[in-house]
């Protein structure tokens, strides 16, 4: 009983994420759910993710940028984001935000 609520629970926060990303990234952009881990791969057209990492170091935000993924260059404009934490935590809302933000700036040319 105890799993069937977690298990849902944790359905139901992949959802969120994946619902909030959907609405505030570019058009276009791609997201995926990996097997096995509480993580999005996402990939966004004309995004350079090793740019945008240094902006989100900058701003106290980690993601996992594409080339730590492959010794070939094969995912330039991919990054993979954990999802473990509750997207209604206020802390992680402003994260979230700040992530957005740069990576519309990114996309559009604006910092990166």
């Amino acid at each position: 009983k105890h799993l069937k609520k977690i298990r849902l629970h944790l359905k139901q926060q992949s959802l969120q994420f994946i619902t909030y990303l959907q609405k505030n990234l570019p058009e276009n952009s791609k997201i995926s759910q990996p097997a096995g881990g509480f993580v999005l791969w996402v990939e966004v057209a004309d995004l350079n993710t090793a740019k945008l990492r240094k902006l989100a170091l900058d701003n106290k935000l980690d993601i996992r940028i594409g080339e730590n993924f492959s010794t070939l260059d094969l995912y330039p404009h991919c990054f993979r984001l954990n999802i473990g934490f509750n997207i209604i935590d206020p802390q992680v809302e402003y994260q979230l935000t700040v992530l957005m933000k740069l990576i519309k700036d990114c996309v559009k040319g604006k910092t990166c």
